[in-house]
């Protein structure tokens, strides 16, 4: 069987402004890369089109209009019809971040008639006699949590058929000094150890497919270009998808054809957004810190206080986004 991922699409409906930063037609943009996405699958007869989250960019529900909504459902119903997106839910399609939140957002609603929801569970992928079972964890701010989510599936597994795990969170290199919430690879193998394929988003940086042993770690570079991703300063960021053959074990990365940084971007606000980024970053490096903290407290304040600070604090950057 063959699929294809893509990751952090970041969807947003030409109804609302543009991100920071951009001065493309970006809903064009978008609509363009998943114009190449159905044709790879059409020429490689693919079915299954599987995305690890941040399918929306926009987090709050107050910003889309009904006709907002219809633009998003006509690119399901009309650019991706002859194609099964399967997908779990990012930070960007939870308003505030928040996973309590997400029976009452866009992605909820259009999950009802657009695209599958692999909604902390599993899903199984049919064709001709092959199996495929897909297993999917929605972005959480806790990646201890995360991790243990990981260990419960991976210990329940069919050795008998082809199982793939899908995430939202950040997993980075071993040897790389990370700012953020992340799982190093080699931590995210061993939780991970039964697997066959471990598909990654959240983080838009592409690193190279590690095939060296199982699982395969897919973690390229995302379809989606935003300002506050330093990376985009050198052009280095290519948007990519990868065809994976799970009969074969054979996968394929693609590089999307995409406008040029100075095409798409005003660039004295990219700087702006670039810094502005880095100093979130250190905030929420501090936050990290304190928890780590906090955890190793006599457990007399509130279980669970410092992930809700954190969700608290993604809120008011959301809503000044806005």
């Amino acid at each position: 069987m063959k699929f294809l991922f893509v990751k952090d699409i970041h969807l947003r409906p030409k109804d609302l402004k543009k991100p920071t930063g951009r001065k493309d037609n970006y809903f064009e943009v978008i609509e363009d890369k998943l114009k190449q996405i159905r044709d790879i699958c059409i020429q490689n007869d693919i079915k299954y089109l599987l995305t690890a989250g941040d399918l929306f960019d926009v987090k709050a529900k107050s910003s889309y209009t009904i006709d907002s909504i219809f633009n998003l459902k006509v690119v399901f119903k009309d650019i991706l019809k002859d194609i099964d997106v399967i997908t779990i839910a990012g930070n960007h399609d939870m308003p505030y971040s928040s996973s309590q939140e997400l029976n009452r957002s866009v992605f909820a609603l259009l999950s009802e008639s657009c695209f599958k929801y692999v909604k902390n569970a599993s899903v199984d992928l049919v064709e001709d006699v092959e199996k495929v079972r897909v297993y999917g964890l929605d972005y959480i701010s806790c990646v201890k949590t995360l991790e243990e989510n990981i260990n419960n599936f991976n210990k329940n597994l069919d050795p008998k058929i082809c199982n793939v795990l899908m995430i939202h969170e950040n997993v980075v290199a071993d040897n790389e000094n990370f700012g953020f919430n992340c799982i190093k690879v080699s931590k995210l193998r061993e939780l991970a150890c039964n697997f066959d394929y471990v598909l990654c988003g959240h983080l838009h940086k592409g690193y190279e497919t590690l095939i060296d042993k199982k699982p395969y770690i897919l973690n390229p570079w995302s379809l989606n270009r935003l300002a506050r991703d330093y990376y985009v300063l050198n052009n280095s960021h290519t948007p990519e998808v990868c065809i994976v053959d799970t009969k074969s074990d054979k996968i394929e990365t693609i590089k999307l054809n995409t406008p040029t940084l100075e095409e798409c971007f005003v660039l004295n606000l990219l700087d702006k957004e670039i810094s502005c980024k880095k100093d979130i970053g250190l905030f929420i490096e501090n936050i990290n810190k304190t928890q780590k903290a906090i955890d190793n407290l006599d457990g007399s304040l509130i279980e669970g206080y410092p992930n809700r600070v954190k969700e608290l604090i993604d809120k008011y950057l959301q809503e000044a986004e806005c």
